[in-house]
């Protein structure tokens, strides 16, 4: 596999993310209830409010494992303690920091913990929690509810499963498992080198920049750049792609393959060096497709 510089991923102007009406169109189901929900402490939950209470005043001075390994040592607790404290955090959601310090919190007590699957609210929090699910050895965990950036970035194994939507980064850097998330991702697949992740909705920004391994799918559509500098893997579109007036497909992709069953409006395959792209439905503008091996219905346009 060819070495790969790391670019920095093309940005859409805000003006024109404010007028992408269909992200973020997913709703949670029971959301009222679960904002208003009221969790009865017991022991353990009073134990884990304590360590957390230590652990959020320390979060910028040491490393947050260490002070958790330390801080956690002797309390025992149970996927449903863990479901039920996400709720109880919704307290601390207006504090310095606490879109990543309650994520590596409960990333903690997840990936330390005895059982396999585990449930975190989120539909309470106007706050999301970035960084959740990151690095995950192989727990399955379900987010009822929207989260923050980096979600299962890193991810090595196991699932994670987002009832709600996601913002930047999703599956940044990811090796391996899977990513279901039921709504919309703002991006996905940066750097990824396997794993799989699948997308309900639509993607508003990048899919699979600088992807070297792996499966991405996206059911709805995708608005701006997809493929760039793709070195590996498989991206595949059920929707449109390039709602985005400047968008890219493709371009300085090396190797790798992206499909796309819809219509297709920006540039194709600018600079491209290797890797396949097949395209089902319409394409806008047949003098902007620029790259090598790009088919058609079928048929094969582009051969450079």
């Amino acid at each position: 596999m060819q070495e790969r510089k790391p670019e920095q991923p093309k940005k859409i102007p805000a003006s024109q993310l404010a007028a992408s009406k269909r992200f973020g169109q997913y709703k949670k189901e029971n959301e009222h209830e679960i904002r208003s929900a009221q969790v009865e402490e017991n022991e353990t939950l009073e134990k884990l409010s304590g360590v957390w209470n230590k652990y959020r005043k320390l979060l910028y001075h040491r490393d947050p494992n260490q002070i958790l390994s330390s801080l956690i040592e002797g309390i025992s607790y149970s996927a449903s303690d863990i479901e039920r404290f996400s709720i109880i955090l919704g307290k601390f959601q207006h504090e310095d920091g606490f879109s990543y310090g309650a994520a590596a919190f409960l990333n903690f007590l997840i990936y330390h913990g005895h059982d396999d699957h585990y449930i975190i609210q989120t539909s309470h929090l106007e706050s999301r929690m970035d960084f959740l699910g990151t690095n995950n050895p192989g727990k399955i965990i379900t987010v009822v509810g929207d989260v923050g950036t980096h979600c299962g970035s890193s991810m090595r194994s196991g699932l994670i499963h987002v009832k709600g939507n996601t913002r930047e980064e999703t599956g940044r850097s990811m090796l391996g498992g899977k990513i279901i998330i039921d709504g919309d991702a703002y991006d996905c697949g940066d750097y990824m080198d396997g794993g799989e992740i699948l997308v309900k909705g639509n993607v508003i920004h990048n899919v699979g920049h600088l992807m070297g391994n792996g499966k991405i799918y996206i059911d709805g559509d995708v608005l701006a750049f997809m493929g760039e500098a793709m070195a590996g893997g498989e991206i595949h579109v059920a929707g449109n792609a390039g709602s985005y007036i400047n968008a890219e497909i493709g371009t300085k992709m090396n190797s790798g393959l992206i499909t796309i069953d819809g219509d297709v409006r920006g540039w194709i395959g600018d600079k491209m060096n290797g890797g396949v792209i097949y395209i089902g439905g319409n394409i806008e503008d047949f003098s902007k497709v620029k790259g090598q091996s790009v088919y058609h219905k079928g048929k094969l346009i582009v051969d450079k």
